[in-house]
């Protein structure tokens, strides 16, 4: 299985909670992304985002070949929290994922990703457009939509092999994160991201 084929399940696997997200505030100010000043920023985001994608998937291609689709949960709900922590520290920003439908409640949506949700939840993720937030203090939100592919089926379709349920109903018991149909929006990668520091 090809490693580029595995990346949307680290999306689907590991990816996070409720059953809806209802803004409770409205969303920041959106930028534009095109603006030049934002691009350090948006470029260590970006680079953040990439290497998360590709560290997990690679971590999970190798769960998956090994002892198949639930031993990717065992290694969602052991790592994934750890890897995301040591990309953002690299890459000096706030990273994470999210959804509408959560999985593991330490990827709640951050309050100025919640209207973004709300927005598209439910809907196709061709439709949910990334965006960037001015959140002040020169720092940005950004956010970038995460579809369901077809691996990702596997442990958030509507269908799941019982090993793979066995394994979600143990390492996360308030799991709502099922049901999703190809195509549809699973979540949205969230990221905060301040002006570089430089200098003494």
């Amino acid at each position: 299985m090809r490693t580029a084929l595995l990346l949307p399940l680290l999306l689907a696997a590991c990816s996070t909670a409720a059953s809806g997200v209802t803004p409770e505030a409205p969303p920041p100010r959106q930028l534009d992304p095109t603006d030049s000043a934002l691009a350090e920023r948006l470029a260590r985001a970006d680079a953040a985002i990439r290497e998360l994608g590709s560290t997990l998937g690679a971590r999970l291609a190798e769960a998956i070949g090994s002892g198949g689709p639930a031993s990717a949960v065992e290694v969602c709900s052991t790592e994934a929290q750890v890897l995301t922590a040591r990309i953002a520290a690299a890459h000096g920003v706030r990273l994470g994922r999210t959804s509408h439908k959560l999985r593991d409640p330490a990827n709640a949506p951050r309050p100025w990703v919640k209207p973004w949700l709300a927005r598209h939840a439910g809907g196709p993720a061709a439709s949910a457009q990334p965006a960037v937030f001015d959140l002040g203090g020169d720092r940005i939100g950004v956010v970038r939509p995460i579809a369901t592919q077809p691996l990702c089926t596997l442990c958030h379709g509507e269908s799941i092999d019982p090993s793979v349920q066995e394994a979600l109903r143990e390492r996360y018991p308030a799991d709502r994160a099922t049901g999703f149909a190809v195509g549809e929006l699973r979540g949205a990668f969230q990221v905060e991201v301040a002006p570089s520091r430089t200098g003494p």
